[in-house]
């Protein structure tokens, strides 16, 4: 696929319930969190990250809450560099899953209904290589830094904060060249949850 800028994916970060609209924060795994929606390029730098978001809230609704959407959507970025594929121009996209919506500057999978052919498969596969970036730059910042897993006892209003600020040394940490092995308990599921 040419012309990839980054990947996008979405993850929790477990809280404490918050005292005011605690609903909104109980997400689908049944606990409360923020979500969290991160750009990531090939290196495992994160290009943009938006997060304060209610855990309930769909990855494609914190998308369009995000200044990425805006941002793109009136050619703000991502027009430069362009590739030139067989006559057609193709500006740099980012690679998401499924629970985005397909637009100009993103590429997501062909939805698997099981009537998918051959090079669907194949482009799927292909996606989700370039996708698995952002999934190792998640496991690798929470394994920096554990405090993102457990929020019990901390003030909700200061999370978001706390978490931009751990993405910001996460990438000071991989210009630096400061190598992370991920284990076991660093992963992330197939839904961004930490196992």
């Amino acid at each position: 696929i040419p012309n990839i800028a980054g990947a996008i994916d979405g993850t929790h970060v477990p809280i404490k319930a918050p005292k005011t609209n605690h609903e909104d924060y109980f997400d689908r795994k049944h606990f409360y969190s923020y979500s969290l929606q991160g750009v990531v390029d090939s290196s495992g730098l994160f290009l943009s990250v938006s997060t304060g978001y209610p855990g309930s809230l769909h990855d494609a609704r914190v998308l369009r809450l995000s200044q990425i959407f805006d941002a793109t959507e009136n050619d703000l970025i991502l027009t430069e560099p362009t590739a030139d594929i067989n006559g057609t121009i193709v500006c740099p996209l980012i690679v998401g899953d499924s629970a985005y919506p397909l637009k100009r500057w993103l590429f997501c999978p062909f939805k698997d209904n099981g009537a998918l052919n051959r090079e669907q498969k194949k482009f799927n596969e292909e996606l989700s290589k370039a996708r698995i970036v952002s999934e190792h730059a998640y496991g690798l910042r929470k394994g920096r830094w554990r405090v993102l897993q457990k929020w019990l006892d901390e003030d909700s209003d200061r999370i978001p904060d706390t978490i931009i600020a751990c993405s910001i040394l996460h990438n000071i940490c991989i210009i630096r060249g400061d190598r992370y092995e991920i284990d076991d308990d660093d992963s992330d599921d197939d839904n961004g949850i930490p196992s």
